[in-house]
């Protein structure tokens, strides 16, 4: 009964990721982009700055009404032809939720990798990271999505990263390295840590006595 139990609690933390990781790692970007923006307005040419505005407000637009194809149309002409603007890497990301939710796991990497070869910003770079983690791990490859969180300094997010091991730990079924992650991610959490307890508390009712 048990073992039963423990495959759930993994279903639990994917379908989570996949309702939940999105957006709130989505709200993390949304917080950085007025320094891009107003960083690129001072900086580019009148013409430039005011097509990539219009196009990025389409992919935002899209990305409100679910309409995924006019995000992946205006998207992939910031990619193709803004791909220097702030809206690029913002775009790459709305980009990749698009293809994530649409279950094109491979197409969604893609987009992530972009932004982690392209972006010198930090904050950008760890939620990219944490990212493709998530998508690598939607492809059952716990291993590798737990390679992409190793030897890497963690900086302000070290509660996501550590609440996501301890995902992927229950993937594996590593269930004590597990219970250590999300202990982790709630000691260092800058914020709410219920999410992170209810995840440890679940596991804990899940492995008892097995």
């Amino acid at each position: 009964m048990a073992l039963e139990t423990e495959e759930e609690q993994v279903e639990k933390i994917k379908a989570w990721w996949k309702s939940n990781g999105t957006t709130i790692i989505m709200g993390v970007v949304v917080g950085v982009t007025a320094l891009f923006v107003t960083q690129y307005w001072m900086n580019s040419q009148n013409e430039d700055k005011e097509v990539a505005s219009v196009l990025y407000t389409s992919v935002l637009d899209g990305l409100q009404e679910g309409d995924a194809a006019q995000v992946m149309e205006s998207g992939s002409s910031i990619l193709g032809e803004y791909s220097d603007s702030p809206y690029a890497v913002l775009t790459a990301f709305a980009l990749a939720k698009v293809k994530h939710e649409a279950d094109d796991l491979k197409a969604a990497q893609t987009y992530l990798q972009w932004v982690l070869d392209q972006s010198d910003d930090t904050s950008m770079l760890h939620i990219a990271r944490l990212r493709l983690a998530i998508v690598t791990l939607d492809q059952d490859k716990g291993a590798e999505a737990l390679a992409l969180l190793e030897g890497i300094d963690q900086g302000e997010f070290v509660s996501q990263y550590e609440e996501l091991r301890g995902d992927i730990q229950v993937s594996l079924g590593h269930y004590e390295k597990a219970r250590q992650a999300y202990k982790v991610a709630i000691n260092t959490s800058l914020g709410d840590s219920s999410i992170q307890q209810m995840k440890l508390d679940d596991l804990s009712d899940a492995t008892a006595g097995g």
